[in-house]
């Protein structure tokens, strides 16, 4: 913790000084941790160099404001008339400014206290020019540029306390108890003269027994319209011949809306008003602070503190002589507690997966950087995190600049992001085909054994199912594998035949020849059967007809097999006549248009009863010769002896007519 150096903030308990926005010691670490195997230290705070208030130096410190405005302020009213010095007020306490003692002030509408209190109910000039000091104007006189004797500027701009704005208030009040008192003069969203649509927020501190003076600044914009936006952060002596300012901040044009910055006015003129700082433990005083000053500091040193204990609270105490009486001491304390480490470290961990290794995250606590970190015996390095870790057991030592070292051990679980889903146990017809269906993310299979299988090294064979079988898959994903069974239990199915396909002439009717085992039969399809549920129906389809007969056993599995049934038309039609004079034309007598028969025998007579040509299986080859030589035109008797596909014989007699 950095505590900034507000000498007059301090009272004599760290109790008082939780309550205010800091205290006298400034970098200063309120808890101190000894390193790793030591057991004593050195504690320092730096407190500031107050010295006689003839001159100041000015320094910017941490935004640490009292409250801008309270229930209980002392409210001033008269100020609200613009540019107006306010009447009189009392201090309870002597202040030093610039080696005078003043135990009364006036406060000015803009922004401003001064210790000549011949200012009381005068105008409180608004013009902003010349940078302090300055010495000329006319007192009391609104529009003359007049700097007041021994004055702060904090800052000093016109401001219009007629305007009214949500928040306006300006008060004065006292705080804290003798000799730490302090009083502040605040300004809260005040707007500013000409710019009425900007308002300032700001206070003037200033501490009892130090001479130290303290401006905090909210909220300070300017106004280009009025006075070039001019302002002033300073102070002045009575003699208006000296000033201290704050950089860049002398009557120029500077500032903003949540500025948030606060400025110190230390008294650094003659010698140190410091008397001794004392390091207390448990009400006894155990050191004397070494001291070297610098930049109106003092830099407290309490050199080898050794801790008897493992932690342990001291009081560290500041005295200095008063400003307005310099016999009398004023002190300042504050605690701090002291520590010996307890280094360790926490382990963070990411798991690991499948196809990428885990991660180890490693805090250490109560090390001296830099720390460096190991792993399992490794080299040591400067991440504290390693990453692509595999599962296991880990073993992690962090290492500070003091060489101290701590282990602790870590496990980096496993996530096994590996899916595999595979079907359950199933029951199936032989010779059944189907997928493996298994649904993974893995890389690699393996199936066992590989008996009936497309491919044992697959996600999804083909699966034949001729005998029951027990199969294993196994799938691998990165360092994860996985393996799970099912089996399959194989019923027989039935036996089927259709029978032989056979041929019959349109009209026909054939029984179908099927055998099969026993179970439920069915032939499909109906058109043209006498039964669909029989093994041996009658068929007499009108159209040549493939039949399917599908035969189902007691365990549900099934069987099919097929035959065809053709369908010729009946071809026994001889031709009246014909023209046998080589034209390619009818040149041959035909005795059938189809091919119903399996044979037939032609005998040919003329009107003699002359037999003129016979043929014992005649195949539509007659030409009307008669031993090679044509045979005249005329009428021709025949008789014809037909025998069908179907074993059918036919008798035929007739005529035909020969015709060249």
């Amino acid at each position: 913790m950095k505590l900034t150096a507000l000498l007059s903030l301090l009272l004599l308990s760290y109790g008082a000084f939780s309550q205010n926005p800091s205290s006298v010691f400034s970098r200063f670490n309120k808890e101190i941790k000894i390193a790793c195997g030591a057991s004593c230290t050195t504690i320092t705070a730096t407190v500031p160099d107050i010295r006689q208030s003839d001159d100041y130096i000015v320094t910017a410190i941490p935004y640490l404001p009292y409250a801008y405005a309270t229930p209980n302020g002392n409210e001033l009213v008269p100020l609200y008339d613009d540019d107006v010095f306010s009447s009189k007020i009392s201090l309870p306490f002597t202040f030093c400014f610039y080696g005078i003692n003043y135990n009364k002030l006036v406060v000015g509408s803009n922004s401003i206290i001064s210790f000549d209190t011949t200012n009381a109910g005068c105008d409180n000039a608004f013009t902003v020019s010349p940078p302090i000091p300055y010495a000329s104007g006319t007192q009391c006189f609104q529009f003359s540029t007049y700097y007041p004797r021994a004055s702060i500027f904090g800052p000093y701009h016109d401001i219009d306390p007629k305007k009214q704005t949500p928040g306006k208030k300006i008060e004065w009040r006292v705080e804290g108890t003798a000799p730490n008192r302090r009083f502040i003069a605040s300004y809260n969203d005040v707007a500013l003269f000409s710019c009425n649509n900007r308002s300032a927020t700001h206070q003037m501190v200033i501490y009892e027994a130090t001479g130290i003076v303290e401006v905090y600044l909210e909220s300070k914009p300017f106004c280009n319209e009025w006075n070039n936006g001019k302002s002033i952060l300073g102070i002045q002596n009575f003699n208006r011949n000296k000033a201290v300012s704050a950089p860049g901040k002398n009557a120029t044009q500077w500032g903003s809306a949540n500025m948030n910055e606060a400025y110190r006015f230390l008294p650094t003129a003659g010698a140190s008003k410091f008397k001794r700082a004392e390091l207390i433990s448990k009400g006894n005083i155990i050191s004397l602070a070494d001291t070297t000053s610098s930049n109106g500091e003092l830099n407290l040193s309490f050199p080898n503190i050794c801790l008897a204990e493992e932690t342990e609270t001291y009081v560290m105490k500041v005295y200095y002589s008063s400003c307005d009486a310099p016999s009398d001491e004023v002190s300042f304390s504050d605690t701090i507690t002291i520590r010996k480490s307890s280094p360790a470290i926490t382990i963070n961990t990411e798991n690991a997966v499948c196809t990428g290794g885990g991660k180890i995250i490693v805090n250490a606590v109560d090390l001296q950087t830099p720390i460096v970190y190991s792993i399992n015996g490794g080299a040591f390095q400067d991440s504290n995190t390693f990453s692509n870790l595999p599962a296991g057991n880990f073993t992690v030592v962090a290492k500070d600049a003091g060489g101290c070292t701590v282990s602790a051990t870590s496990i980096v679980p496993l996530t096994n992001n590996l899916i595999l889903q595979i079907i359950a146990d199933t029951t199936v017809c032989q010779k059944s085909q189907f997928s493996g269906r298994v649904i993974s993310n893995a890389t690699s299979f393996s199936w066992s054994p590989s008996t009936g299988l497309s491919s044992n090294n697959i996600q999804n064979p083909i699966i034949t199912a001729n005998q029951s079988t027990t199969y294993s898959i196994t799938a691998t994903l990165g360092s994860c594998t996985a393996t799970k069974s099912f089996r399959i239990t194989v019923l027989p199915v039935p036996f089927v035949s259709a029978g032989g396909s056979q041929t019959i002439l349109e009209g026909d009717r054939v029984q179908l020849q099927a055998t099969a085992s026993e179970g439920v039969y069915l032939w499909s399809p109906p058109a043209g059967l006498s039964s669909t549920n029989i093994l041996n129906p009658v068929a007499s389809p009108s159209q040549t007809t493939t039949y399917s007969i599908t035969v189902t056993n007691s365990v549900g599995c099934t069987a099919t097999d097929a035959l065809t049934i053709t369908v010729l038309p009946y071809c026994v039609q001889p031709k009246e006549a014909f023209t046998p004079n080589g034209d390619g034309l009818n040149d041959v007598w035909f005795i059938t248009n189809g091919n119903c028969l399996k044979m037939a025998k032609v005998e040919v007579f003329n009107r003699y009863g002359s037999k003129v040509y016979e043929n014992a299986d005649y195949k539509n080859n007659w030409n009307g010769t008669y031993q090679g030589k044509p045979l005249p035109d005329g009428t021709y008797y025949f008789v014809i002896q037909y025998e069908l596909i179907n074993s059918t014989k036919v008798i035929k007699k007739g005529n035909v007519t020969i015709i060249r």
